[in-house]
């Protein structure tokens, strides 16, 4: 324990001997105390990992493995870079594990800290000495850096996001930089604090989207002083260093554009892009009436102050929900300093302290799932710091009231002694009853574990492991699954010799599409066919199937044995195309000719078979819908090819065939009427917000491919109907058959119009459309009357849009 602060103890700007080791020892303790949070259990407390960390760390296998340097990840609701890259040093020497991603975040946890704790101990060495109180924080300076720096240290809110392994860290990390870099440049007039906060600024671009607050922040805190020196010189007073202060501004709003152009291009070129993931989970997203909005941000805003004394994040994710960001102990000081922050706002440094902080909550005030940890991570520093002030704006108040009293040194003290009483209630609180919580682990997918663990022994063994793909897809198997095995796609690879083990979440699997998990290789192969499945099913619900149990006890899959390989039963394409979407090409498509639509609840199978021309860096979608004649659409199918396990990014050029099957979901209010159609095959690129462009082998130029026909048939005819129709039984060459037509009775009147009832068989598809002629005599009149033919005649197999 440092001991109490007195009157002629760290006075000076440069620490005498005792001072320096006094320094040093508390900067140590503090930084062991985070790194011990941080780091304790930090590979299975709990085990395993959710999806969102998941995601990046596919992403950082995907810059690994096929390269592509890429400012911005538009999946997943569209990602900065800067973190997936911070991950591949990781993931290189650690493996796919969770682990390796958590131990990023941890890192940036204990950086943050330190970093904290050298700006509150440097800051008040450059602060003017206009009031008493900078005469307070510099004689307690340490006590200022080892009380910020440890509330954050113990936080139950810091220690969370720490273990999280997700960028949002990486906010107030950089806010550190920013605005302690600021101010000294702002107080000492040296243009290089200027630039290094530009740096930093600029980084927060290829961070997080909350660090587009970092700016609003700072120019808010400085415009007042501006405003102030401007109006000062207009009358006739003088404007002292406002020179010095707007040219080191300039320096760092230039050196924060030059790190953030490249991404600032980007948005610009995308502008979709900037603001998509922000804008989908705003409460006007989902609220429309303005008076029901101002309600719920009325809402929000007391559900986030009571994240500071008694409320907890609202989902598992983000901790218990019963449980604060911070202890209750320390809530009246973070009163006490905001509320100062507040009275002392005509001070640069205290203004800046107090809009950082109420900017920073307010992305969970207008959000949705309120409190949310993450959204309102920015203000996580400012909580610390306002802590921290807090019993020195108490001393002195203190002071000015009662000059003699002594024991107000003790107030740091004070709150060094809750930070670390608050300690062993958040040890506990994540560590024993968050980590070991039923919904946590599930949330985190230790099922995946179990199955990582089952494919590696099985393979290892030298059996080939089949896995559904929706099992496959799950983020957290996917990425343990893709550190170890490289992922390609086939055709129709060679079977496997050795034996062969299929693991499925249940006995009776409803996938059509399998991956095939042989020696180092995950290859996707095409659906498999109503043989293959049935196969699969009878083995998994067989006697000889054994379950796979997580830690928990749960049953994470089930274990079967297989005769043969699956490679046989795989679907081929139907039909053979010749098309090309910009780097894709169409080579083969598979689909029902016949639309059965009582059986077409759950969509239209159909399969497209592709392969790259060029290695591409970005992850196209394929459009795929039922259109009639008219182009109207009666169903959609879009989705991106295989999805996250072999996105079109992975796609090796003449060396992978990828089958991608889509469900082309019917309109339910209104099923298409008997008739043709068609299916309209088109790529999306979501980054630009447009279709790639289609050649064909006829040199046509569109978007949109159509292959068909399809067709709805015509219902057969009741049983009233055939009962009363008159049977000719006659045949029109090797086409059709008319087996049975009925009309209505003719009155004898001339100009009568009679409807015909013709009930066909067909014999075989003709290439054409026909039609029917019927001549009808009777009392020498003539009425002829044409119908079409209800055969939908099909054209060549696909064809462009014209």
């Amino acid at each position: 324990m440092l001991p109490a602060a007195s009157h002629n103890v760290m006075t000076l700007s440069r620490d005498s001997g005792p001072a320096y080791a006094w320094r040093w020892m508390a900067a140590c303790g503090v930084l062991c105390i985070a790194w011990l949070v941080r780091f304790y259990g930090l590979a299975d407390h709990p085990p395993g990992i959710w999806f969102d960390p998941a995601y990046d760390g596919l992403d950082a296998l995907r810059l690994m493995q096929r390269d592509g340097h890429t400012f911005f990840f538009p999946t997943n609701g569209g990602r900065e870079s800067l973190f997936i890259y911070l991950l591949i040093p990781s993931i290189s020497i650690f493996g796919a594990t969770p682990f390796a991603l958590r131990l990023v975040t941890a890192l940036m946890g204990v950086l943050h800290v330190a970093l904290l704790f050298g700006m509150l101990y440097d800051l008040p060495s450059v602060l003017p000495e206009t009031t008493p109180l900078v005469w307070h924080m510099r004689r307690l300076r340490l006590w200022l850096a080892v009380n910020g720096s440890l509330a954050l240290a113990v936080s139950y809110w810091h220690l969370n996001v720490s273990q999280r392994a997700q960028r949002p860290i990486m906010v107030p990390l950089l806010s550190v930089a920013v605005y302690w870099f600021f101010l000294k440049g702002w107080y000492t007039g040296r243009h290089r604090w200027f630039i290094f906060s530009g740096v930093a600024l600029g980084l927060g671009a290829y961070t997080y989207g909350a660090a587009r607050l970092l700016p609003v922040i700072l120019a808010l805190a400085v415009l007042p002083d501006l405003v102030r020196a401007v109006l000062r010189g207009r009358s006739g007073g003088q404007m002292p260093c406002l020179h010095l202060q707007c040219l080191g501004l300039g320096a760092l709003v230039l050196s924060a554009m030059l790190v953030a152009s490249p991404m600032i291009g980007y948005f610009v070129a995308h502008p979709g892009q900037f603001s998509a993931r922000a804008g989908s989970v705003t409460l006007w997203h989902y609220v429309h009436e303005p008076l029901q909005i101002a309600v719920e941000i009325l809402q929000n805003g007391l559900r986030v102050l009571g994240y500071f004394c008694c409320l907890g994040g609202t989902s598992v994710s983000n901790g218990l929900s019963d449980y604060p960001g911070i202890t209750p102990l320390l809530t009246p000081f973070l009163a006490i300093g905001f509320l100062s922050a507040t009275w002392y706002r005509y001070d640069l440094f205290h203004r800046l302290i107090g809009l950082w902080w109420l900017i920073g909550l307010l992305p969970s005030v207008v959000t949705i799932e309120a409190p949310h940890p993450l959204r309102m991570l920015v203000a996580i520093t400012p909580t610390a710091v306002m802590i921290a002030l807090a019993p020195i704006y108490l001393i002195g108040w203190l002071k000015r009231l009662q000059p003699a009293s002594k024991w107000v040194h003790w107030l740091p003290s004070l709150v060094a002694l809750l930070e670390l009483a608050s300690l062993p209630v958040t040890w506990h609180a994540h560590f024993v009853r968050w980590a070991s919580a039923l919904d946590t682990r599930r949330a985190n997918d230790i099922a995946a574990l179990s199955i990582r663990d089952a494919v590696l022994r099985y393979t290892a063994a030298g059996a080939a492991v089949y896995l559904p793909m929706s099992r496959l897809k799950d983020a957290p198997l996917l990425y343990y699954l893709s550190g170890l095995y490289e992922r390609e796609a086939a055709l129709q690879p060679s079977p496997a010799e050795d034996a062969i083990v299929v693991i499925a979440p249940d006995r009776r699997p409803t996938d059509t599409t399998w991956a095939r998990i042989a020696g180092r290789r995950i290859t996707i192969l095409p659906p498999l066919n109503e043989a293959g499945l049935e196969l699969i099913s009878a083995v998994l619900e067989s006697a000889s199937a054994t379950p796979l149990h997580t830690p928990d006890g749960d049953i994470a899959a089930w274990v079967a044995s297989l005769e043969v390989d699956l490679t046989r039963f795989v679907q081929l394409p139907m039909r053979q195309t010749a098309v090309s979407f910009g780097p894709m090409r169409l080579t083969g498509i598979t689909y029902p000719v016949t639309i059965d639509l009582s059986g077409a609840v759950q969509g239209l199978p159909v399969i497209c078979y592709w392969q790259a021309n060029a290695p591409m860096r970005d992850e196209y979608e394929v459009l795929v819908h039922l259109v009639d004649d008219n182009r109207r659409a009666w169903g959609s199918g879009d989705a991106r090819p295989t999805g996250w396990v072999y996105p079109t990014t992975f796609w090796r050029p003449s060396l992978d065939i990828i089958a991608a099957q889509h469900l082309v979901t019917l309109q339910t209010e209104t099923l298409p009427p008997p008739g043709r159609y068609w299916l309209a095959i088109a790529v999306y690129d979501p980054v630009v917000g447009r279709r790639l462009p289609l050649r064909d082998t006829m040199g046509g130029a569109s978007d949109t491919y159509l292959v068909g026909p399809l067709k709805v048939p015509l219902a057969p005819p009741n049983e009233t109907l055939w009962q009363q129709a008159f049977k000719p039984n006659v045949r029109f060459g090797n086409v059709a058959q008319l087996v049975g037509f009925a009309t209505d009775t003719w009155s004898g009147h001339s100009g009568e119009e009679l409807q015909f009832v013709l009930i066909w068989r067909a014999l075989r598809t003709p290439t054409i459309d026909l039609c029917t002629c019927w001549m009808y005599m009777a009392n020498s009149l003539q009425v002829a009357t044409h119908s079409r033919s209800p055969i939908p005649i099909p054209p060549p197999s696909g064809r462009p849009a014209s």
